[in-house]
């Protein structure tokens, strides 16, 4: 009888660990899984557009270094940065088939798996340009840029405590539908903030005082153009082409513009008239053909940043070369971007409506 128990007890020993084995092999197996390896684009070296069949719109992820540290505060503020790994992978899931059992158990191992396949730093940066903020706002950029016309590096404490309160629920805590939510939710934020040591308490009860000022909200029955066809990166003198194209149900006029971030400001600058002024020699206009656009046309543009204005008395060499050299001697990377000023004829006056803005492109400095 005591050899029977030894018996059992050793078949079931090595039945337990062939258990334990499987569930180990099955946890580790990832084809089952939706696709993270496909994660690292959203935290890029350099500025890009990257899509997911999860996402609601393409996003605009940029690196960590460039969402400035008040972003980067906030949403660490909004968001335990233990559940980022968790946040990431649910919103990976949107094809998943089967029960809630099955539904968590798969969101708890892709999670396992993103945690250990990236950095701290990496999920970070990939939550924060996969967020959803609310509708046309996916990622960071989007979101500074819809709300305050800004890139995420040159938004102020309380702009980017707004931005990552909406986290918890867009809907409810918009600015443009419900301001006094919105306020609340900022504020908490700015709270929280403060509990983490990002933020003193006086600084934050000045800043809670503060109204909620966004860029008014772009109305979708006004006429709307899209700018197609631009790379990620350009040599400091490289044409830029690059279409524009009406989307809307009517005939507009448009002119398109070259602006650079600069100064933590998007600026635009007209023509240089002099080589040694320092404001003059990046940004210039880019005026499309005049004539109306129907629905649903094209117009191709390109913008020739080194092209010389006539009124410059220097040589086009020489005004090539100060472009270059100040490229060279810039921090980081020249960031530029186009927009489209939209217009229409209403009675027999023409009117600017809208203004769109492309996604932004480097200047790459030339050796």
């Amino acid at each position: 009888m005591g050899l029977l128990y030894k018996i059992l007890l050793a078949v079931a020993g090595l039945a337990l660990l062939l258990l334990v084995a499987l569930s180990c092999s099955w946890f580790l197996y990832t084809r089952d899984l939706p696709d993270f390896d496909h994660l690292s684009q959203f935290a890029p070296k350099t500025q890009s557009v990257v899509s997911d069949a999860c996402l609601a719109s393409p996003s605009t992820s940029v690196p960590l270094e460039l969402m400035g540290k008040p972003i980067k505060n906030a949403l660490a503020a909004a968001e335990p940065t233990r559940l980022l790994s968790d946040q990431i992978a649910r919103s990976l899931m949107c094809n998943h088939s089967g029960g809630m059992g099955k539904y968590h158990l798969n969101a708890f191992r892709l999670s396992w798996h993103i945690q250990r396949h990236f950095s701290e730093q990496q999920i970070f940066t990939i939550y924060a340009n996969r967020a959803y903020f609310g509708v046309g706002m996916v990622g960071v950029e989007r979101a500074s840029q819809e709300l305050f016309r800004k890139e995420p590096a040159a938004l102020s404490i309380e702009e980017a405590a707004l931005i990552a309160g909406l986290l918890r629920a867009p809907a409810y805590f918009s600015p443009y539908k419900h301001p006094e939510q919105a306020l609340q939710r900022r504020n908490k934020v700015l709270e929280e903030m403060v509990a983490q040591g990002t933020l003193g308490a006086g600084e934050a009860a000045k800043l809670a005082a503060a109204p909620v000022i966004t860029q008014p909200q772009g109305n979708t029955d006004q006429p709307s153009v899209e700018i197609v066809g631009l790379r990620h990166d350009y040599a400091a003198c490289a044409v830029v082409q690059f279409s524009v194209r009406n989307r809307s149900q009517r005939e507009i006029y448009v002119e398109v513009y070259a602006e650079e971030f600069k100064s933590n400001a998007w600026t635009y600058v007209d023509y240089p008239y002099d080589l040694k002024d320092p404001r003059s020699l990046y940004v210039k206009r880019v005026m499309v053909n005049p004539d109306m656009m129907h629905t649903n046309t094209s117009v191709d543009v390109e913008y020739n940043r080194c092209l010389e204005p006539t009124f410059v008395k220097e040589m086009n060499s020489a005004f090539i070369a100060a472009i270059k050299k100040k490229d060279k001697a810039a921090a980081s990377r020249v960031l530029q971007r186009l927009r489209v000023d939209v217009y229409n004829l209403d009675q027999g006056h023409i009117k600017r409506v809208q203004q769109v803005w492309s996604t932004s492109f480097q200047r790459v400095p030339e050796k």
